[in-house]
């Protein structure tokens, strides 16, 4: 008798011992996949935050960029407004100066004793606008002055037209007057046309209206 009851306490004991440790392991495992829950939503909040916070950035990249070319834009179109506005005030005031000037008649040149100005079909003068069209320079003179025999080209397309360098070339000359733009040079005594020098290229760049 007291050996079967020896028996069942064992057999009690052996099965309470097996209960609780299945009962551990359910809840070691039912732990595991609470944490393995627990992570994944942390990892998908993460990535979700992290996924948002890139496009948040992207966008704001993205508005920078445009506002960035629009104000280049901006700037272009006030470039080329400012542009068209200094052409148009150019233009006209190109229009006007040719409405307030004139040519002479015939362009003259002549010494230091003839008068200057606008020739007319009635009034001979020695032309003082006069540019040469092959250098595209203006013509400058000197009263009472001729030029040295040793002044050539590469003289005067140095130093025209400063007087402080062409003076060494320059000689005392009461009645004459001395011509010369950056290719060609003349001294003058009386007056006579232009065209008289067929190698010249100077032309009357006009006068402007009294």
């Amino acid at each position: 008798r007291k050996m079967a009851d020896d028996i069942d306490d064992l057999l009690d004991e052996v099965d309470q011992k097996f209960i609780q440790r299945k009962s551990i392991k359910v809840q070691s495992s039912n732990e595991n996949v609470s944490g393995n829950r627990k992570r994944f939503n942390k990892n998908r909040s993460v990535s979700s935050t992290s996924s948002s916070s890139r496009l948040h950035d992207d966008d704001e990249i993205s508005k920078m960029i445009e506002d960035i070319c629009s104000v280049e834009d901006d700037s272009d179109n006030e470039k080329r407004r400012e542009v068209k506005k200094l052409t148009e005030k150019k233009s006209v005031m190109k229009q006007q100066s040719l409405d307030c000037s004139k040519r002479c008649y015939q362009a003259y040149l002549g010494g230091s004793k003839s008068l200057i100005g606008l020739a007319t079909i009635s009034s001979q003068r020695a032309c003082n606008q006069l540019r040469c069209t092959a250098c595209d320079f203006r013509v400058s003179y000197y009263d009472d002055y001729e030029w040295h025999q040793r002044s050539n080209y590469i003289f005067f397309r140095n130093n025209m037209p400063d007087f402080e360098k062409i003076r060494v070339n320059l000689i005392r000359k009461i009645g004459t007057r001395a011509y010369a733009c950056q290719c060609s040079w003349r001294s003058i005594t009386d007056l006579a046309p232009v065209d008289n020098h067929t190698d010249l290229k100077w032309v009357c760049g006009r006068h402007l209206k009294l």
